[in-house]
């Protein structure tokens, strides 16, 4: 659990960083501003108003950017990538079948 005073505020520099991660996850999927505002029923200004955080995303448009961008709502919001979490068992098995399969 994480401590009261630990909990960030979504204030205009929150906002920034989403945008910033919106802006980049889209253009990574090479898709348009047009595009985006497209799936979410809005025109690429306010897409670009969300990117640059002057407007506000709602949840509704974060769970379909989430979707049309093939990312998680984690990773807009809080910047975090999913890494899969490994057992030891599960490493050790792996490195068995790296090592029976190479050459």
């Amino acid at each position: 659990m994480i401590a009261e005073n630990d909990v960030v505020t979504l204030d205009e520099n929150q906002r920034i960083s989403i945008g910033i991660r919106i802006q980049e996850q889209r253009m990574k999927c090479g898709m348009s501003g047009a595009m985006l505002g497209a799936y979410l029923g809005i025109n690429s200004n306010q897409v670009s108003r969300i990117e640059t955080g002057k407007a506000k995303c709602s949840l509704e448009h974060l769970f379909v950017i989430a979707q049309v961008l093939n990312c998680s709502a984690d990773y807009l919001l809080f910047g975090k990538k999913q890494m899969p979490v490994l057992t030891q068992r599960q490493m050790d098995l792996i490195e068995q079948l790296h090592q029976s399969i190479a050459i």
